[in-house]
């Protein structure tokens, strides 16, 4: 028998699914081009939060996966320590 991974509902943030109450983003099948789930977006306040939280931790880079222009783009932020 196959268990099958929860679908997510909210973003995946430190190792933790967060709600944000953000905008629902569909997940699209490649295979089929159809939406199989929806996951809230990140707000500006969140991505702030967890920036501030990397820094604290003495993380150097925050990786993003942001939706641009009709397509998913994956953002490397460098976190300055000053």
């Amino acid at each position: 028998m196959q268990s099958r991974m929860p679908l997510p509902h909210a973003p995946f943030i430190d190792g933790q699914t967060r709600a944000t109450g953000g905008e629902p983003i569909a997940l699209i099948n490649p295979a089929t081009e159809e939406p199989f789930a929806h996951v809230e977006s990140a707000k500006p306040d969140d991505i702030d939060k967890q920036i501030k939280e990397a820094k604290t931790n003495g993380y150097r880079v925050v990786t993003l996966l942001v939706f641009r222009s009709g397509d998913y783009r994956w953002v490397a932020l460098r976190i300055d320590q000053s």
